[in-house]
């Protein structure tokens, strides 16, 4: 496949996957996160097949049913809970961060901030654990 190389017809999705059929036959398959795969070429007595837009379609949709991208979609899934763990631990992720760099200004090696007395510098590093175990998605025991 050619960069500059446009496609046959307009890109089918189904299921997170994007096919396009090339002028030489060749059906790539790609996903928001994952580049493009050679999934099939189409040919017919030796040359390059191009299905109608519609046989195309029908086409894309019975490699998804043959489970022939079955690979493609479970990876694309794991990037996508991944994401999603992260995204749902940002919270606390950024209060952790936020605390830390504090404690990291403000106190000298032992802790002590002048005024204030001793930081719990552990329950804050406990705090940024926990919240990176969440992103990860991890179970986290703080308590040991």
């Amino acid at each position: 496949m050619s960069d500059l190389e446009k496609p046959a017809h307009s890109e089918m999705h189904k299921d997170g996957v994007r096919f396009n059929i090339y002028s030489n036959g060749e059906i790539w398959a790609h996903t928001r996160d994952l580049p493009a795969e050679l999934v099939a070429t189409l040919t017919s007595e030796g040359k390059p097949w191009i299905p109608s837009h519609r046989n195309f379609n029908n086409t894309c949709k019975q490699l998804i049913r043959d489970g022939d991208l079955d690979s493609l979609i479970r990876r694309q899934k794991k990037i996508s809970k991944e994401r999603g763990m992260k995204r749902n631990a940002g919270v606390e992720l950024f209060e952790a961060l936020d605390e830390l760099v504090a404690i990291n200004e403000v106190c000298d090696e032992t802790g002590y901030v002048d005024g204030e007395g001793f930081v719990d510098v552990e329950a804050a590093l406990e705090k940024a654990r926990a919240a990176l175990a969440k992103a990860r998605g991890e179970s986290c025991d703080t308590a040991g």
